[in-house]
């Protein structure tokens, strides 16, 4: 079996008996092959930020499917939910940005 895995900052080193492979995929950096059986991936905070943002998104879209359900049972059409969705997205955006423009706050 390997050694028991090393950690370096945000970064986890294991050393795994594995086959060298000599295909253009494996090598690494430049042309440079790897050392035999290492194999690198994030820990700490950064694979805590990875899994954060993956249940954010997931959430994100859930939530916009949720409320679009919502509007087209309420509308009993798909054009008005759609138009709804899309627009007012775009009216916060280019709202921010006049304000940026203008030196105006929002209030």
């Amino acid at each position: 079996m390997g050694q028991a895995p090393r950690r370096m900052g945000h970064w986890q080193f294991e050393w795994q008996s594995q086959p060298r492979r000599r295909d253009a995929a494996s090598r690494g950096y430049r042309g440079r092959s790897p050392a035999a059986g290492l194999t690198l991936r994030l820990g700490g905070d950064s694979e805590q930020l990875i899994d954060v943002f993956t249940s954010f998104g997931v959430t994100l879209a859930l939530s916009v499917v949720c409320i679009l359900l919502v509007l087209l049972v309420l509308f009993h059409n798909w054009i008005d939910p759609l138009v709804i969705a899309l627009s007012l997205p775009l009216a916060v955006v280019a709202r921010c940005l006049r304000c940026c423009w203008s030196g105006a706050n929002s209030g």
